[in-house]
C-alpha cells in the first residue's frame, strides 16, 4: 500500500497503481470464472463488480492486520465477508 501511495505521488509512477488494480481483478476474475465452471454456477453479479468486491475486501482485511496485528479480529473480519462474497457469487437463496 505505501508503495502505491509513493507511485501516486511519483509523475514518472503514476500509471502503476491502475494498472496494478486491473491485473488484480484480472486474475481474481479468472479464479472466479474457474471457480463458477467447476461448481457449474454463473455469477449473480457480473464478473468485473465481483472481483473488485473480492480486491476490496481482501485489500481491507490486509490493511486491518498490518495495521492492528490482531489476527483474531482478521479472523473475524474474514468469517464475516465470507457470506457476503457467496451472496454474490450464488445470489440470494
Amino acid at each position: 500500500m505505501e508503495i502505491m501511495a509513493y507511485c501516486k505521488r511519483t509523475p514518472s509512477l503514476a500509471h502503476l497503481p491502475a494498472a496494478v488494480q486491473a491485473r488484480y481483478v484480472e486474475l481474481i476474475s479468472t479464479v472466479i470464472t474457474t471457480m463458477c465452471a467447476q461448481i457449474d454456477v454463473e455469477p449473480a453479479t457480473p464478473l468485473d463488480e465481483l472481483a473488485q468486491l473480492v480486491l476490496h475486501v481482501t485489500d481491507g482485511l490486509t490493511y486491518h492486520l498490518l495495521r492492528t496485528g490482531d489476527v483474531d479480529a482478521s479472523r473475524r473480519f474474514a468469517e464475516v465477508t465470507a457470506p457476503l462474497l457467496t451472496a454474490a457469487v450464488l445470489g440470494e437463496r
